[in-house]
């Protein structure tokens, strides 16, 4: 691969600097050794569990997931309820939607008719599309949910196989 080329990758989070990558074996070495982090809040101390990756040469991007397995919405639900009592409101789809959770954050807001604050949880968590591809450590595709299921995504192969414009 030529300097041109060149193929950086880049963890989702802002604080991980992009690496350079020259193939899908690169790619998978990097990922391995990454390690999924704690969201810690006041209500539990949950290990996030998902990662995300960007790939990009020039301005092309491919963005995907990295989870050990999917979680499903009932799965977070049940997590909360039987640990904390709690659970959280889906809006528009199915328990059974696969999801990226992330724990909560307190939001703090003062309305005009209170004399006090109201102090709210605010649950972090995506819903992964049909669109979005999700991988495991390995590269082997977890979602969507086709023929490809198992082997690496096409979307990546395509990524890698592309010459530059």
């Amino acid at each position: 691969m030529n300097h041109e080329q060149k193929i950086t990758l880049k963890r989702g989070e802002s604080k991980f600097p992009f690496v350079n990558v020259e193939s899908i074996d690169d790619v998978t070495r990097y990922v391995s050794k990454q390690t999924f982090y704690k969201a810690e809040s006041q209500l539990m101390d949950w290990d996030k569990n998902y990662f995300t990756i960007q790939l990009q040469k020039k301005n092309e991007i491919f963005y995907f997931y990295v989870m050990d397995k999917l979680v499903y919405a009932k799965d977070i639900k049940k997590y909360l309820y039987d640990n904390y009592g709690e659970t959280f409101e889906l809006y528009g789809v199915s328990e059974n939607t696969p999801i990226t959770f992330g724990g909560w954050v307190k939001e703090t807001y003062q309305p005009l008719s209170r004399p006090e604050p109201v102090i709210s949880k605010k649950y972090v968590y995506n819903y992964i599309r049909p669109n979005n591809t999700v991988v495991d450590r390995k590269l082997k595709q977890l979602y969507p949910l086709d023929e490809n299921i198992g082997k690496i995504p096409l979307g990546l192969i395509e990524f890698f196989n592309r010459n530059e414009r």
